[in-house]
């Protein structure tokens, strides 16, 4: 596997920006299946104090440090913005 593929995989710690408490929403699903999986998920929605008893941080820029990995399920317009918060610019 891609060194780069596995580097993402093994690190058990991922944030997911865009999870939401909405059923339908693809973020929870994401949230939820990775849970299932054994990964530490740390949702991201400016608009969600908490997600599935899951402490929720409003920007990505609040993550805790051992967070290095962020999946995007958000529409395409927010995603340039979470993007300049994931690289600190």
């Amino acid at each position: 596997m891609n060194q780069t593929i596995q580097a993402f995989l093994d690190n058990n710690n991922v944030a997911v920006a865009g999870a939401s408490n909405n059923r339908d929403n693809f973020g929870l699903s994401i949230l939820k299946e990775l849970s299932k999986i054994g990964y530490q998920v740390h949702p991201v929605n400016p608009r969600c104090d908490e997600i599935k008893e899951i402490q929720c941080v409003p920007t990505v820029k609040e993550l805790p440090p051992q967070v290095e990995n962020v999946i995007l399920a958000v529409p395409s317009k927010l995603t340039e913005e979470i993007v300049r918060q994931c690289v600190g610019t």
